[in-house]
């Protein structure tokens, strides 16, 4: 039965081409995934910057300068304060 389904859904999504309404669905499909991935992505950063432990950040993103630089620029916004910076950083946010 699924892979009756499976067929179905195959011959029906190569017709999108050919179809006279095949730009409109893909482009309402590309719209969508994009509001679906900037939406993935403001997530993402959200649980990066405010929900991820502190402990969790250090290891992860304290290892190196590069690394704790790049987690300040992204997350710059967030009211987290200076957690990551190594002893040999000259970088500074600006506050």
């Amino acid at each position: 039965m699924l892979r009756v389904l499976c067929i179905i859904l195959l011959f029906v999504l190569s017709g999108c081409g050919i179809s006279v309404y095949s730009d409109a669905i893909r482009s309402g499909a590309s719209e969508k995934g994009k509001e679906a991935a900037a939406t993935a992505l403001e997530n993402a950063e959200w649980w990066l910057c405010r929900a991820a432990s502190v402990g969790a950040i250090k290891d992860r993103y304290g290892t190196t300068t590069d690394k704790s630089v790049a987690y300040h620029i992204i997350c710059q916004d967030a009211t987290v304060g200076n957690l990551i910076f190594p002893a040999d950083t000259k970088w500074k946010v600006s506050q």
